[in-house]
């Protein structure tokens, strides 16, 4: 099953295996990783519970918020090591984000005023992007906003740690990502639970609270996203299939994840007659799952 998985692309960590075990002997010592301190901004909240608990389960000391503005006040409040920036979120996305916190260091340089001071040290954190679709070209955009490097989602145990250990010891950024590879590896899935176990460490508690969560919340985004289309907005149609994507390639439901994304596109493009005609195919995906769940 290993060999298998290996192949196609898709990582897997035994159920009884700690999330721990994928450091290796030359990764970041226990002791410091408890003095490391991390924040998740992520507006979905499958994605941000998903996140949290990895990297908790790393030993790693962490908070998360919901949008940029939010991630701004917390470093404004707190000290921090690192942040993982979702790119895509309400108010205010990770680009901007970024761009104001990197502007800080030139506004607040020469000030000897103590909230200042903090802001200049906050302003050189590093900062990891998360992309629901790590395609060619989204490493340079990073980049250009000041972002230090970027991690795909739905995100795997082994990506973040390694993340952030290229961060904390000041290693190269990820190369970008092989377009072939990445393709073959999104196989039409109702819901691989094997994979999300594996993403989870086993943990059988959140996997269920994930799933139940899920359940609960997709069918009150499908109706934002209809609203979206009956009144013609392009872009909050976008958005709102783009949060539906990521929140199904979360749990494994990978068949559902792509029609979903394939609406994000048709709302990029303006392209909203296609866009209501994926709707019925998404909705069908989504009953597809719940069968699925309820055998």
């Amino acid at each position: 099953y290993d060999s298998f998985t290996t192949v196609v692309g898709k990582e897997t960590v035994a159920k009884d295996k700690p999330l721990s075990s994928i450091f290796t002997k030359e990764s970041i010592a226990e002791d410091r990783k408890r003095k490391i301190r991390i924040l998740i901004a992520e507006d979905d909240v499958t994605s941000q519970k998903v996140a949290l608990r990895i990297i908790e389960k790393l030993g790693f000391r962490v908070d998360a918020v919901a949008n940029g503005e939010e991630a701004i006040k917390a470093l404004e409040a707190a000290p921090y090591d690192l942040v993982f920036m979702d790119v895509q979120m309400p108010k205010m996305d990770g680009f901007e984000a970024t761009r104001v916190i990197r502007n800080w260091k030139l506004k607040t340089g020469n000030s000897k005023d103590q909230v200042s001071n903090f802001k200049f040290q906050a302003s050189n954190i590093p900062i990891i992007a998360m992309t629901a679709h790590a395609i060619k070209g989204d490493r340079e955009r990073c980049l250009e906003a000041g972002m230090n490097d970027y991690v795909s989602k739905p995100v795997q145990p082994r990506q973040l740690i390694e993340a952030i250990e290229r961060q904390i010891s000041g290693s190269a950024q990820a190369d970008e990502p092989d377009a072939a590879v990445k393709t073959a590896s999104l196989e039409k899935e109702i819901f691989d639970r094997l994979l999300l176990m594996g993403r989870l460490g086993g943990d059988e508690e959140l996997c269920n609270e994930l799933i139940s969560g899920f359940m609960d919340d997709i069918p009150v985004q499908l109706e934002q996203l209809k609203q979206a289309l009956n009144n013609g907005n392009a872009m909050l149609v976008e958005r709102q299939a783009h949060k539906i994507k990521g929140a199904s390639a979360n749990i494994g439901a990978q068949a559902m994840s792509d029609v979903a994304f394939e609406i994000e596109i048709a709302g990029k493009d303006r392209e909203l007659d296609r866009a209501l005609a994926l709707i019925k195919k998404l909705e069908q995906e989504f009953e597809r799952l719940r069968s699925a769940l309820s055998d």
